[in-house]
């Protein structure tokens, strides 16, 4: 039609990093890569940073002083996604029946911490069910195993 003028579409409103920084904090989780926040802050800590300062003692300094954007960038952090993809790391076959125990001990352990909230790694699951005072046992058989296999 001759002298039709289309509507004007909306712009989608861009989210900015710091307010993706507070939603993140808030809700627990975002999609946003962890360098993305880190060098926000970087940029932000060379801006603010005094005559002869560095860029990282600036960083320190803006924390340390409670900076409303850099604090929300650096808590944000926790939630953002990681820059490479986790490596499976193959598992070294337990050698006998207290080290599959004990393996399944670590590996249920850590799926409670994981259910309530705390992240850690599989090596720091082995290592608490490990030192387990209540372990000592199983420790120390897991110890035997190994001499075994090696054969000392």
């Amino acid at each position: 039609m001759p002298g039709h003028v289309p509507p004007k579409r909306k712009k989608k409103k861009k989210i900015g990093i710091a307010k993706r920084a507070a939603l993140a904090i808030e809700i627990g989780q975002t999609d946003v890569p962890r360098e993305r926040f880190y060098s926000r802050m970087m940029k932000r800590a060379t801006k603010k940073a005094l005559p002869g300062e560095s860029a990282e003692r600036s960083l320190s300094r803006l924390l340390m002083a409670n900076d409303p954007k850099v604090t929300a960038l650096f808590k944000a952090q926790r939630f953002a996604t990681a820059a490479l993809p986790e490596v499976e790391v193959a598992k070294a076959a337990p050698v006998g029946p207290a080290s599959e125990l004990i393996q399944k001990l670590a590996e249920d352990y850590r799926n409670e911490q994981i259910a309530i909230g705390k992240r850690i790694t599989p090596e720091q699951a082995f290592a608490a069910v490990y030192a387990a005072p209540e372990n000592v046992a199983l420790r120390d058989a897991v110890k035997a195993e190994e001499a075994a296999r090696r054969g000392i």
